[in-house]
């Protein structure tokens, strides 16, 4: 029998290559003038010890929270060799406002956050004032008000909760266990992307499904902020509010129309709420199942300055022509200050798109 590769180790051994020095010139190639750091939640309590395929743990979304510990070693580390910039810069640099950073220059960092969950302010803000960095907080009217609920989160805590769930798959019904760790890890993964494949008309369905079948105690869920607070962070002078559609769709999923006063529609509440013009956009999920040329053609349109994705990779000049279609670099809980400085240099571009240095669609 011939032996299969572990994927895992060759990726490894892939990036820790690419972090040498014979592959500089392949790493700035990619890397760009500068790069758009996306985050999510900032967490406090017991650092955990713990890797993002850990067998022995259920914790699907632990991945899109960073320990307050780790938070405060990258943002030391941007501080020292980063330019840390608003998006507003970022801008004024892409179209040719400001000069973008020369050879020997620190090149440019922006920090974002999406959804807008309360830690933003209580965790994250304190460290952005100590190492004086600005940031970008994209609100999700729905999850402000609590009209919409993060259904990412309410699939762990039925996964969690229930022996087993049944779901209608075509036309029929299929029932899951969940009583193990593995029987856990796979329900999500079929549960997650059933959610991603549908509208938000239908997901409201299939979560009305998944209540059907639990009678306990509310789950404990992460907090988001309030308007208040939210308006609390638009008037400091570090942050900066944008968009991030009203119910935090998979834009994909949902007909021209609806895509439309989703993403206009944000701005208008958010614009109404704080008496600020919103230039800036993230799209929810923002892979390329999750968004694609629609909508970002529907963004330009609308008239936003720039937009967001989830699609990895760093900014490079030509995106002039992607104002509404930029590149992040995902940070999580599982980074080390060694893979977060990998990543800022460009070998997780390089792995994930080979031939792409320049990521748009």
């Amino acid at each position: 029998m011939i032996p299969i590769p572990n994927t895992q180790l060759i990726r490894k051994g892939v990036k820790k290559l690419l972090g040498t020095p014979l592959f500089s010139p392949v790493r700035s190639m990619y890397s760009g003038f500068g790069s758009i750091l996306m985050y999510h939640r900032v967490v406090g309590g017991e650092r955990r010890k713990t890797l993002w395929n850990d067998p022995t743990a259920f914790q699907p979304n632990l991945g899109i929270s960073v320990h307050r510990d780790s938070f405060e070693e990258q943002m030391a580390y941007i501080s020292d060799h980063y330019r840390c910039v608003s998006l507003d810069t970022f801008h004024d640099v892409l179209v040719g406002m400001e000069s973008a950073p020369q050879k020997g220059e620190k090149p440019l960092i922006a920090v974002t956050f999406d959804d807008g969950y309360l830690d933003n302010l209580e965790e994250a803000l304190p460290l952005l004032e100590k190492y004086d960095i600005p940031a970008t907080i994209f609100v999700t009217p729905g999850l402000t008000d609590q009209s919409t609920q993060p259904w990412w989160y309410l699939l762990e805590g039925f996964i969690n909760k229930l022996p087993e769930i049944t779901v209608r798959i075509m036309d029929g019904e299929r029932t899951f266990s969940c009583k193990s760790t593995q029987q856990k890890k796979t329900v999500m993964r079929i549960l997650d992307g059933m959610f991603r494949r549908r509208s938000c008309d239908e997901q409201q369905e299939l979560m009305a499904e998944l209540y059907e079948q639990y009678s306990g105690e509310d789950f404990s869920l992460p907090e988001f902020l309030n308007w208040s607070q939210v308006a609390q962070l638009a008037e400091h002078p570090l942050i900066t509010i944008g968009a991030h559609t009203m119910t935090h769709p998979v834009l994909r999923r949902e007909g021209e129309e609806d895509v439309i006063s989703q993403i206009q529609e944000s701005r208008t509440v958010l614009e109404q709420k704080l008496k600020q013009p919103v230039r800036y956009l993230a799209y929810p999920f923002g892979d390329r199942a999750a968004v694609g040329r629609r909508s970002f053609r529907i963004t330009e349109e609308l008239g936003f300055s720039l937009a967001v994705t989830t699609r990895t990779g760093h900014v490079h000049a030509s995106h002039i022509d992607d104002l509404c279609a930029l590149p992040r670099i995902t940070v999580d809980y599982f980074d080390t200050l060694e893979s977060f400085q990998s990543k800022l240099a460009g070998v997780e571009a390089f792995v994930r798109s080979p031939f792409e240095p320049m990521v748009s669609d």
